[in-house]
């Protein structure tokens, strides 16, 4: 007869096991040593590290467009990452899909400010959802939530004391502004993939 691992712990230790989490220091020393293989994506929230949902087309779709639209539009005025990491506390570093950060020429870190982070959610409803908390915490003054399943986007804004003051739902059809940059925007209609026949 088998047992759970977490029944085994709390039988051995008399109570619940506890969680070891991680510093993002610890987790950037783990990156660097190659303990995670090249391929592996994985991102460190809370302490603890996630492994990242294998992206599809429909994830990607998204992703691709708005790197077409935002890259140019803002050349000289903010860098766009492409799912790299964001310092968002000394216990995360989250890898958002999209991320307008300041121009900045300190290559010892990763970014720690951003304009805009941009998440798409396929089957990660949840744990993006999650990350609200995190990005607000962090200063985030904008986290735009693309859910390609229902076709909407939730744009967070006002960060105060690990969340935001006010949330927008803009449906498909609706033009989504990057509030750092007001004369960049995008059609939500244009970057999502074509809905399932």
């Amino acid at each position: 007869m088998s047992i759970a691992s977490t029944d085994l712990f709390a039988e051995v230790a008399g109570n619940p096991p506890q969680i070891r989490r991680f510093t993002r220091a610890e987790y950037d020393s783990l990156v660097a040593s190659g303990f995670f293989d090249e391929d592996e994506k994985v991102e460190l929230l809370d302490g603890v590290i996630i492994a990242m949902t294998p992206q599809g087309a429909p994830h990607a779709t998204p992703i691709r467009r708005l790197t077409t639209l935002l890259v140019p539009a803002l050349l000289g005025r903010a860098e766009v990452g492409v799912q790299l990491p964001f310092a968002a506390s000394d216990v995360s570093e989250p890898e958002p899909d999209l991320c307008i950060v300041p121009p900045d020429d300190d290559e010892t870190d990763h970014p720690r400010v951003a304009h805009c982070i941009i998440e798409i959610a396929v089957t990660s409803q949840r744990r993006d959802r999650a990350k609200v908390g995190i990005y607000a915490q962090a200063g985030v003054p904008q986290l735009i939530l693309i859910d390609v399943p229902r076709r909407e986007a939730r744009i967070y804004r006002d960060p105060r004391d690990g969340d935001y003051e006010r949330v927008e739902t803009l449906r498909e059809g609706s033009t989504v502004v990057i509030d750092a940059f007001p004369d960049v925007g995008f059609d939500l209609a244009e970057v999502l993939p074509k809905p399932a026949p």
